[in-house]
């Protein structure tokens, strides 16, 4: 549970003050006999971390994947997911790379193009996303 409990702090770090997000808390090896259950734990993590809901699964007998997707389709409100993509990272990176190639410059370093993209995409800059992005136009060139 301890893992559990650091990722749910680092996720609400970098959250900063976004707002709230959507967490289930969703338990593996549900097939497993010998994993287990620490259920006064389970319920004060989700007193705590305050997941919309909670699942227990297993991805060898499929047990509890149905119960999973249907609360997970009850829960997400697609009208209100932000539709950020690795597409519009994609266009925010040629558009950056676009400007500083009007300025004449042969080369760029990375952490220039990082400042640029941190400029356009503020609090949602995804330090992966531009690394990904990189990675695809670099093999296209």
């Amino acid at each position: 549970m301890g893992e559990v409990r650091e990722w749910n702090d680092r996720l609400a770090n970098r959250l900063g003050d976004r707002g709230p997000v959507l967490k289930l808390l969703v338990g593996t090896h549900a097939d497993d006999a010998s994993c287990p259950i620490d259920q006064p734990s389970i319920d004060d993590l989700v007193s705590k971390s305050a997941p919309k809901g909670s699942s227990r699964t297993s991805a060898m007998s499929g047990r509890g994947i149905d119960a999973f997707k249907s609360s997970l389709s009850k829960l997400l409100e697609w009208s209100q997911v932000p539709l950020v993509t690795l597409s519009q990272a994609f266009e925010n990176v040629r558009k950056a790379i676009e400007e500083l190639q009007s300025e004449k410059r042969s080369t760029v370093l990375y952490s220039e193009l990082e400042s640029k993209i941190r400029e356009v995409d503020g609090n949602l800059f995804d330090a992966q996303a531009l690394s990904s992005t990189v990675s695809h136009i670099a093999r296209q060139a």
